[in-house]
């Protein structure tokens, strides 16, 4: 996904819809794209659904 990133510079938001099994699956997976997207300023949209 980096990669992708770094190929898409007008990249303004990004939006997440992930299946979360509980709220500590869900605050890794934001804390990792928050982490893969610290250098660009580019928005993150999350919707997790609960399975």
């Amino acid at each position: 996904m980096k990669h992708l990133l770094e190929k898409l510079p007008c990249l303004k938001l990004v939006k997440v819809l992930a299946y979360a099994t509980d709220e500590e699956a869900k605050l890794k997976l934001a804390i990792d794209l928050l982490m893969l997207l610290r250098p660009c300023k580019i928005q993150l949209k999350f919707f997790f659904l609960l399975n």
